[in-house]
């Protein structure tokens, strides 16, 4: 409970009713802070081979070009476990933009994969102009650079960290997975919800809709999971393969899917 809501409920206790009352609409009348959507989440890199960069850019100068914003980031970096691991805050000017190297951000700590969370505000947050927008939410992009591939991907997140998420029914992605030249499918999953969730990836033939492996997981609340699925591995090798979830962790919670190619090329998009 903050200082103000403990002063508010002293306030009704102790204070007559018609000072209460005053009370209550005077505080009506303040300014109140924009209306945000809880903080956007999405998974970062940091392996010996990857290293990720979040990718921030003052949006209110773009939706408010008239309006000089300063806006205050804060990202908060979690290990598979779903434990905060390190914590930064930048600055971003009017229309600026900057890149966030995770590997530095956490510090020494060693965390091969994880979920970033961003919550990008005004630094004046209680200005009318800026509820007139609306809900906003704190877009970034992430950015993984392979030092020996020399591959540079980039995702957008999908989800939030809002309280309500709640798991989804059964998720089969609409790509089709060619297997001619494919050595692996790396699938990176993380849980934005506030409670552990189990859940179960796995690869399908395209033609006959036949199971053809699978990886099982437990996952906790903003915690992460990796499945590896080598090709040369499976039980037979289809032409095409989908891939599918028994249950995402949330709504649009959907993994990245690394495909890896012979001499070390790949490529990432959502599933």
């Amino acid at each position: 409970m903050s200082i103000l809501q403990t002063a508010e409920q002293l306030a009704v206790r102790y204070l007559p009713e018609r000072v209460t009352k005053q009370l209550v609409e005077w505080k009506a009348r303040l300014p109140k802070k924009l209306w945000q959507a809880a903080p956007i989440v999405q998974m970062y890199i940091d392996d010996d081979h990857t290293r990720s960069f979040v990718g921030l850019h003052n949006f209110y100068s773009a939706l408010l070009p008239e309006v000089a914003t300063v806006a205050d980031v804060e990202l908060g970096f979690y290990a598979p476990t779903g434990h905060l691991i390190a914590k930064t805050r930048h600055d971003l000017h009017h229309f600026a933009a900057r890149a966030v190297d995770v590997h530095a951000a956490l510090g020494g700590k060693r965390s091969p994969f994880g979920v970033v969370t961003a919550q990008i505000t005004p630094r004046a947050p209680r200005r009318r102009i800026y509820r007139d927008l609306g809900q906003v939410s704190s877009h970034f992009f992430m950015f993984f650079r392979d030092a020996a591939a020399g591959a540079v991907e980039q995702t957008h997140p999908l989800s939030t960290t809002d309280a309500g998420n709640q798991p989804s029914a059964p998720f089969t992605s609409s790509q089709i997975l060619s297997t001619a030249g494919l050595e692996k499918l790396v699938v990176f999953q993380y849980n934005p919800g506030p409670r552990a969730h189990t859940l179960e990836h796995a690869l399908v033939d395209a033609q006959t809709g036949e199971t053809v492996a699978t990886r099982s997981h437990a996952i906790p609340a903003l915690g992460s999971a990796r499945s590896v699925f080598t090709i040369a591995e499976l039980p037979r090798i289809p032409a095409q393969l989908l891939f599918c979830v028994d249950a995402l962790p949330a709504s649009n919670a959907k993994p990245m899917l690394r495909r890896v190619f012979a001499g070390g090329r790949h490529s990432m998009s959502h599933a």
